[in-house]
């Protein structure tokens, strides 16, 4: 099956692109954070005020990226035996048809994608089945640009039907 080898081959060279750009930018970053606490140790023999704050913070900083460097290694290796198998998964839609019509909603199924893919027989009334609902989180950011705007000062307006 020539398009299940080039699905496979395509994931595995993005996941390859993915681990490099990790580990490029995770080591600069742990880079910067080792020269970080130099600075910081370097003023804290000095005993220059705060120094001692600074370098528990860089130390802090570079603990925190060694453990993410290593989570997103895992993460990685996770992803590379994931291109090995597969996990079927479905719409809400296509769950919806799989419950309201059981007699016509049969999906087919492939193994062994890794060596020999072999087609298996079509799984009747999937809604029967143990599914597991896949959570989407919702994530919200902050324009660095609407912190740094000037504060303005507005009036109140006065209440409803009243006077000023």
């Amino acid at each position: 099956m020539p398009f299940l080898t080039e699905t496979r081959t395509d994931r595995a060279a993005e996941i390859a692109r993915i681990a490099a750009h990790v580990e490029l930018s995770l080591t600069e970053l742990l880079q910067r954070a080792d020269d970080e606490i130099g600075r910081a140790a370097a003023d804290v023999e000095q005993k220059l005020p705060g120094a001692e704050g600074r370098l528990a913070q860089a130390e802090s900083r570079h603990a925190e990226l060694l453990a993410r460097r290593e989570r997103r290694r895992a993460d990685l290796e996770r992803q590379r035996a994931l291109t090995l198998q597969g996990v079927e998964r479905l719409t809400p839609n296509e769950r919806r048809v799989a419950e309201d019509r059981r007699d016509c909603f049969w999906p087919y199924v492939v193994t062994h994608c890794d060596t020999a893919p072999q087609l298996q027989a079509p799984i009747r009334d999937p809604a029967r089945l143990d599914w597991h609902e896949v959570s989407k989180v919702q994530h919200y950011y902050l324009s660095i640009d609407a912190m740094q705007e000037s504060m303005q000062v507005r009036e109140d307006s006065p209440p409803y039907g009243g006077s000023s």
